[in-house]
């Protein structure tokens, strides 16, 4: 049995107010809410936080693979629909687009989907500003530009570089492995833009084993003990400090050691701790490497 009162409405003895189903059937109607697309270089591997990733700035004709991703967060549980990704060269015309994926859609969930940057889709592209769309049951839920450059960024003077694991020498409140993981594969995505045979971090510490941390990085001995067992010139490691209350630092320290020159480049970028997540923090810190503290550019010109 139901009766109204006033503005509530009772349903056994349960009283809803009317402005509150209202809100609800908005909400339900207007289904999954998106909260963010990227474009990245890398698909984030397991156990790393994948929204610490960072956006690429520009794509190039020597680039094999842009990963485009999409994060939503829905009510509940949203089953029945369609993604579909397009990409848009600068003067209007589709030069790639998808097919359907069928999705259902979960609370902070993302989707990864992973373009072959071919050249069919490059000769289409042409440099200058290029769009790329996305959609969700054919409805355009957003656009973002990116600017692809038609050249080649490879460094051909450099053989080879390894991404080595990254430490944390300080104790952290919370179990830090993961933010460690998602620099050296981020760094990795980057790199291996530039230095095609990269040794992603996962091998190389599966070959170097203990060594690594029973010693600094900064240990010149080290380094070339580590560098014997490999053919590449270039080693890549770092330190994280994430800090601990208001007010510290957080910093993301890059080391660059070339084997065949015996030479160390270091690259720094901190930031004081602010309220936010640490995945948001994190990509903030990676992101100021790469591109304020110099790093890529580095890379571009040995």
């Amino acid at each position: 049995m139901k009766k109204r009162s006033g503005r509530k409405l009772t349903v056994g003895n349960t009283t809803i107010s009317i402005p509150l189903i209202f809100v609800l059937l908005l909400v339900i109607s207007c289904g999954p809410q998106l909260t963010s697309t990227r474009v990245l270089a890398i698909r984030p591997v397991s156990h790393t936080s994948h929204s610490s990733y960072p956006n690429i700035r520009e794509i190039y004709k020597s680039d094999d693979e842009i990963v485009l991703v999409s994060t939503w967060n829905p009510v509940g549980k949203s089953e029945g629909h369609n993604i579909r990704w397009e990409i848009y060269n600068s003067i209007g015309e589709r030069v790639h687009a998808s097919r359907d994926y069928y999705a259902t859609i979960r609370p902070h969930m993302s989707f990864f989907h992973s373009i072959r940057f071919d050249e069919r889709i490059k000769n289409r592209l042409g440099s200058g500003t290029c769009k790329i769309k996305m959609y969700l049951d054919d409805k355009l839920q957003t656009s973002q530009d990116i600017e692809y450059v038609k050249r080649s960024i490879i460094n051909h003077h450099i053989d080879g570089a390894v991404i080595l694991p990254f430490r944390s020498d300080v104790i952290a409140p919370f179990p830090i492995k993961p933010y460690l993981n998602t620099v050296s594969n981020a760094i990795y995505g980057e790199v291996k833009r530039i230095i095609k045979d990269t040794v992603p971090p996962a091998v190389a510490e599966e070959r170097i084993g203990d060594r690594f941390y029973s010693q600094s990085f900064t240990d010149t001995n080290l380094m070339r003990s580590i560098s014997a067992d490999f053919s590449e010139d270039l080693f890549i490691t770092g330190s994280l400090y994430l800090g601990r209350e208001a007010g510290d630092l957080m910093d993301l320290t890059v080391y660059v050691h070339h084997s065949r020159m015996q030479t160390r480049k270091t690259f720094r970028y901190s930031s004081p701790i602010r309220q936010g997540r640490y995945d948001r923090i994190l990509a903030d810190l990676i992101q100021g490497v790469l591109y304020e503290g110099g790093f890529l550019d580095y890379l571009r010109s040995l």
